[in-house]
């Protein structure tokens, strides 16, 4: 018997698409953040989920991806306690010997404390990024357009059903949201997104059933490393944060439950032993301004 006909077969009579498989595929880029706000909203997503870390770290590899739209270089990164040394090479090509030749331009110092950029050269490479620093808060590169895809995802009750190519399902009930997101990301030239439905068959059902128990058992367990690596306990305003998330999550297994095979009782009994455990975690006011 084929795939095919076995899939056929274990289809349910009032089988239909329960939701859609999305992925993408993220090309170096490099977006204005004002413009990347306006198409987010003109889209219909929430503004309180267009948000980013701005670091130095972070701004640093921003601009390098803003110099490097023009240039090619490549990076050789040094950590210390103190500083973040960025060793860079320029490509060049050698025509006379028909070679291509990587020579040293010099490093980029980035001081972790005061946040300053400093250069072991004055090559012109180093100061166009030295340059573009200040102001790389205000744009957004492929780093920060996937954390804004997946934080769409998880805005439309997605799951991730294959972290290798990272893989998500979004049932139909949330198709509005999936269209806002189709309509923001085709919107950015070098994102392509990519939309396939799914049949409610009976091993479809039970493989996303899977995918869900798992991807909401990854959650609370970062939820309690997040616990026990804080030695002072959770201050009122994160522990507020965290049950607010597992109240989400209960609405997830809510939604879930009328189309996929998934163990509510359990998954509910998870949900409140966490919420629990923050209670059992949580600090005072006057206890969390002495920290």
């Amino acid at each position: 018997m084929s795939v095919v006909n076995a899939a056929i077969q274990n289809v349910d009579e009032d089988a239909g698409v329960i939701g859609t498989l999305h992925w993408w595929s993220i090309h170096e880029t490099l977006t204005s953040k004002d413009v990347a706000r306006e198409k987010w909203l003109e889209c219909g997503m929430p503004e309180k989920l267009f948000r980013f870390k701005s670091t130095a770290e972070i701004n640093l590899r921003r601009a390098m991806r803003r110099v490097k739209m023009s240039s090619d270089f490549s990076i050789d990164t040094i950590r210390n306690d103190k500083e973040l040394v960025l060793g860079l090479s320029v490509r060049e090509i050698d025509r006379e010997n028909d070679r291509v030749q990587w020579p040293h331009a010099g490093n980029i110092i980035l001081n972790k404390s005061s946040e300053v950029l400093s250069t072991s050269t004055g090559h012109p490479l180093l100061e166009k990024i030295v340059k573009a620093y200040p102001d790389a808060e205000n744009w957004l590169d492929e780093n920060d357009m996937r954390h804004l895809a997946k934080s769409a995802i998880n805005w439309a009750n997605g799951i991730l059903v294959r972290e290798t190519g990272g893989i998500y399902f979004i049932p139909s009930a949330n198709s509005s949201e999936c269209d806002a997101i189709s309509r923001f990301i085709d919107s950015v030239p070098t994102i392509t997104f990519y939309v396939l439905p799914v049949v409610g068959t009976i091993k479809a059902r039970k493989d996303l059933g899977q995918k869900f128990e798992s991807d909401i058992e990854k959650k609370l367990e970062l939820l309690r490393n997040e616990i026990s690596s804080s030695t002072e306990g959770l201050t009122p305003r994160i522990a507020s944060n965290r049950v607010s998330m597992l109240n989400d999550l209960k609405k997830k297994v809510d939604l879930y439950v009328g189309f996929i095979d998934i163990k509510k009782s359990k998954l509910v009994q998870q949900l409140a032993e966490h919420e629990e455990i923050i209670k059992n975690s949580l600090i005072s006011d006057d206890q969390s301004g002495a920290i």
